[in-house]
C-alpha cells in the first residue's frame, strides 16, 4: 500500500525511544482497519497503541518504498493479535507519559489523532478533548498492560482484572492489515469506475474501462493491469 506523505520521512529507527512515523502509519492503519465494517460516524475502537518494542524494523525508508507484506514482515511480528481494551481517559492520560523515560522496549507508540501536550500528556483522542471519565476502546497486543513499562495502566488492570479481554478474542495483525489494504485499493478501483462499490452493476463505460485489451473479457490480466494503474506500483502483482 502507498504511504502518504504526511508520514514521510518513513522511519522505524529507535522506536523504543522516540516516536518513529513508520509506528504512527501502522497504529492509524489498524486503527481505521478495526473501524471498516462500522456504520458511518460509529467506531469499534477509538485509538490504536502499541510499545516500540513491537516495530522491529529499525530502518529508515527511501521515499518511493511503500508497505508490502516484506515491509510489513519485518516490522511487526506475524503472530501478534490485535485486542480491544477499555481504558479509562484519566489513565491514558498519564500512561503514555509514564513510558517516555529511558529508552525501553514499552515507549509508547500512537496514532495520528492521538494528541499529547509538550509535557507528554495525552490531551485529545479521535480528534476530541480528553474525557477523563470516558473509557475508550483501545486496540493493542497483550503487553499494553504489563506494569513495569506503564504503571498506571498496569494498576488500572491489576485492581479491574474483569476489564481485560479474552485472550482469544484478538485479530492477526498481519490479516487485518492486508485486508484493509486490499480494501482501500479496491475503493480506489470503484472510484476511478464511477461506482461507489462492488455491489452495483457495471455500465458499459466502466467495463470498458476494465477491459484494457477491448475483447469484451475483463481478464485476469486485464484486472492485473487495472490494480497496476490505481496502485502506482509496477511489480506488486507480478504473481497474479
Amino acid at each position: 500500500t502507498q504511504v502518504p506523505a504526511s508520514y514521510r520521512p518513513l522511519s522505524s529507527v529507535q522506536a523504543r525511544g522516540q516516536r518513529v512515523s513508520m509506528g504512527t502509519f501502522l497504529l492509524s492503519r489498524i486503527r481505521d482497519a478495526m473501524n471498516m465494517d462500522m456504520p458511518l460516524g460509529e467506531k469499534y475502537v477509538d485509538c490504536a497503541l502499541l510499545k516500540g518494542g513491537n516495530i522491529r524494523g529499525g530502518r529508515e525508508y527511501k521515499d518511493d518504498e511503500h508497505i508490502n507484506l516484506e515491509v510489513l514482515q519485518t516490522e511487526i511480528e506475524e503472530a501478534k493479535q490485535i485486542l480491544v481494551v477499555p481504558v479509562p481517559g484519566s489513565v491514558l492520560r498519564v500512561g503514555l507519559r509514564e513510558t517516555f523515560g529511558a529508552p525501553n522496549p514499552g515507549w509508547m507508540q500512537y496514532d495520528d489523532e492521538v494528541e499529547l501536550d509538550d509535557d507528554g500528556y495525552v490531551v485529545s483522542i479521535g480528534k476530541q478533548p480528553l474525557d477523563p471519565e470516558r473509557v475508550y476502546k483501545v486496540a493493542t497486543i497483550v503487553d499494553f498492560w504489563r506494569k513495569r513499562d506503564a504503571p498506571s495502566i498496569g494498576q488500572y488492570f491489576e485492581d479491574h482484572p474483569e476489564k481485560l479481554p479474552e485472550p482469544d478474542s484478538g485479530r492477526p495483525v498481519h490479516a487485518l492489515l492486508l485486508t484493509f489494504f486490499a480494501m482501500q485499493l479496491w475503493t480506489r478501483i470503484w472510484k476511478e469506475l464511477g461506482l461507489n462499490s462492488g455491489d452495483e452493476s457495471i455500465e458499459p463505460e466502466a467495463f470498458k474501462a476494465l477491459d484494457a485489451d477491448g475483447d469484451g473479457v475483463v481478464s485476469k490480466e486485464d484486472l492485473k493491469q487495472k490494480l497496476q494503474q490505481v496502485s502506482g506500483f509496477e511489480h506488486v502483482f507480478e504473481g497474479m
